[in-house]
């Protein structure tokens, strides 16, 4: 019960956040960076996507939020999209293994 109440809490506190930055100024990529945990994602979602655009990655409050920021001078929010991560399956990317350094002398390849 209490981890319900701090996750409550948490998601309570930054969407107090969100407002307070949108209503004092315009909401522009650079107070979100600034102001938010967010991840750069390689490309927007299709409900977001279109030439121009930039996406971030927040999650919080049990939810995936996506923010759509425009390439356009002040960088500004033009879009929003939020799931509930029961939607979702996060799977770590799997890292690539080590290579061997390969031999560079006729010598070391012969020792094998």
């Amino acid at each position: 019960m209490l981890k319900k109440s701090i996750v409550i809490a948490a998601g309570a506190a930054l969407m107090a956040s969100l407002a307070a930055l949108a209503n004092a100024k315009p909401l522009t990529l650079e107070r979100v960076e600034r102001s938010l945990p967010v991840l750069t994602m390689d490309s927007c979602p299709n409900t977001l996507a279109s030439p121009g655009v930039v996406c971030r990655l927040m999650i919080g409050n049990a939810r995936l939020s996506i923010f759509a920021f425009s390439h356009a001078e002040g960088r500004p929010l033009v879009g929003m999209a939020s799931y509930n991560l029961d939607q979702f399956e996060l799977v770590p990317e799997q890292a690539a293994a080590p290579r061997r350094p390969q031999p560079q002398s006729r010598f070391f390849q012969e020792i094998k």
